[in-house]
């Protein structure tokens, strides 16, 4: 049976994150990442699913780079080939030209997979996809290894329960986080 009430799941993250949640009557929420992201949530409840989404360029550099236009190109086919379609991607917004990142979280991935997680996850995507854009590093694939656990406000680990909520309203690592 088809779990479209997100609203734990959001409760969750909005603890963890130490930042509140609140959709707007088409079901997006925007929360502003430091000063350079906004990350779009969408709750599809028709569909069960939960939409991220984030422009990570203001449009392609002109002149592109070859080496770049190949590792945009691989990221606009990574849901391909992730087992199951859940892996972030990039493409251009054909009406303004920005490059947005997203990533769709079906039911499956949601069952399976703690929001947090995934919404960190993307959110490094989005920074990974960002800098290399700006010509500054290497995109590293979402989920990757990374050194230690995600720290968030109250000190709290990504692997710890819920049942603390965070003290404040940024995210360690990319503060502040704060509802558009």
């Amino acid at each position: 049976m088809l779990n479209n009430n997100h609203e734990e799941l959001f409760r969750s993250l909005s603890e963890k994150i130490g930042c509140p949640i609140a959709f707007n009557e088409e079901g997006i929420c925007d929360l502003t990442v430091g000063e350079e992201f906004i990350v779009s949530l969408e709750d599809r409840k028709d569909d069960g699913i939960i939409i991220m989404s984030s422009v990570v360029a203001p449009d392609l550099p002109d002149p592109i780079s070859y080496p770049l236009l190949l590792d945009l190109m691989s990221l606009a086919i990574g849901p391909c080939f992730s087992g199951g379609g859940n892996s972030p991607l990039v493409a251009r917004e054909p009406d303004s030209g920005v490059l947005v990142a997203y990533e769709v979280l079906t039911p499956s991935v949601l069952e399976k997979q703690d929001l947090t997680e995934q919404f960190t996850d993307f959110l490094d995507f989005c920074i990974s996809v960002a800098a290399k854009i700006a010509g500054n590093t290497e995109i590293e694939e979402p989920g990757a290894e990374k050194g230690d656990d995600q720290e968030f406000p109250d000190g709290q680990s990504d692997e710890e329960e819920e049942g603390s909520s965070a003290g404040s309203a940024s995210f360690a690592s990319h503060s502040p986080l704060m509802p558009v």
